[in-house]
């Protein structure tokens, strides 16, 4: 029997649509499903689906209330068809969604100086997301968006958290994320120049390729051969992808660059 998972949508840009999409791209292209008609891979989706669970919290408090009501809801089988299903994974869509509101709030608390204050709220956040895994033995993803420059690191670029210690000892291992930047004109490039080389300007825009890696800041608190075996693997383990019209295209970087 498969799993159920549960979608914490932070930031208002998750869309059914574009995942049904990407989960129909993937099913129809996969060597080992070959032998699923479309009717098969349409209801497989449209099934899979059925155990996803999406919340919508609006602030850092009513993530975590989400949290917290998590185990109950999914014991719930009146509530909805996955109570029998086990948690595979919990995704937060961007944990930094709050991020200036909580500042705010930290700031002009009346109870405790602002850091104070800012750094409970994320050791309430990861309380709520131990007891989830100490319940549902489940993986969280977590995204987040950078607000400092990269780095040179151990193992390539890096980039420093703008979040409480006690996130980054929660998420030791993360996977950075950035979209291949297309060159500007260069200087002094005429009119006709430009026009000639839009077209394929604009065909590498629209092939919307994508770099990712680990993050090695941190791997002191790995454990034990995480750190080798990345090291082991060609480029440290950097990889590429795209997102396109049929979905998404793991490898596709290595393959054109």
């Amino acid at each position: 029997m498969g799993g159920a998972a549960v979608w914490l949508e932070t930031d208002s840009r998750f869309c059914i649509l574009r995942l049904r999409s990407a989960l129909h791209s993937h099913l129809t292209t996969s060597a080992s499903l070959t032998d699923l008609s479309p009717l098969d891979v349409d209801a497989l989706v449209t099934t899979s689906l059925q155990h996803l669970h999406v919340f919508r919290p609006s602030s850092s408090a009513s993530l975590l209330a989400t949290l917290l009501s998590i185990p109950d809801y999914l014991f719930s089988p009146h509530r909805h068809s996955s109570a029998a299903r086990a948690l595979t994974s919990l995704i937060i869509s961007n944990i930094s969604a709050f991020v200036y509101q909580d500042r705010l709030d930290a700031d002009e608390s009346p109870h405790s100086p602002g850091s104070n204050a800012f750094v409970q709220r994320y050791r309430d956040l990861v309380a709520a997301l131990r007891r989830v895994q100490a319940i549902f033995s489940c993986t969280v993803v977590a995204g987040n968006v950078a607000f400092a420059p990269l780095l040179p690191g151990p193992l390539g670029l890096t980039v420093r958290s703008h979040l409480p210690a006690v996130w980054s000892a929660f998420c030791p291992l993360k996977v950075l994320v950035m979209r291949e930047v297309t060159p500007k004109f260069g200087p002094g490039i005429s009119a006709e120049e430009a026009a000639r080389e839009a077209p394929a300007r604009r065909d590498v825009v629209q092939r919307k390729k994508f770099r990712g890696w680990v993050d090695a800041w941190g791997s002191e608190t790995w454990e034990a051969g995480v750190k080798s075996a990345l090291e082991a693997l060609e480029g440290n383990g950097e990889f590429g992808f795209r997102i396109d019209g049929e979905g998404l295209q793991v490898g596709e970087y290595d393959n054109e660059r």
